[in-house]
């Protein structure tokens, strides 16, 4: 992994920040085409310490899918607070979701499912035929 930082060190990208993690890191988002080729290289060093490495020690094929478009990695590359400069903010998100009109409707469906559930197991037992002795 150092490997793939080294070739990203200096790079500038879009990173974005994830509500779902409380923001807890960068994700790598985009690149501009004239850093293309060192951001491949970390890629794929990248790719060789993956807990589901689809090149390990395949460059061949990597390149080959990097460069078809093909090539889709088995998680997002992501970077801590402290290895990144924020250069410049592009966009910042909005947070509008009412949560607690959220958790409710959630609560709704899981109660539907729920009620769904026990009235198919009631018709089950409702109309099951007696066993003849």
């Amino acid at each position: 992994m150092q490997k793939a930082d080294q070739y990203f060190n200096g790079l500038e990208l879009l990173l974005s920040s994830w509500s779902y993690d409380h923001h807890s890191c960068w994700h790598l988002y985009s690149w501009e085409k004239s850093i293309d080729e060192r951001v491949k290289l970390a890629m794929y060093h990248a790719e060789q310490y993956s807990p589901f490495p689809a090149y390990r020690d395949d460059f061949e094929g990597f390149c080959g899918d990097w460069e078809a478009g093909r090539y889709e990695p088995g998680g997002v590359y992501t970077f801590n607070h402290d290895q990144v400069e924020v250069l410049e903010v592009l966009q910042e998100e909005e947070d509008n979701i009412d949560h607690e009109r959220t958790e409710k409707a959630v609560r709704q469906a899981r109660e539907a499912e729920f009620q769904k559930r026990r009235r198919e197991r009631a018709t089950k037992r409702k109309y099951r035929p007696k066993r003849r002795k």
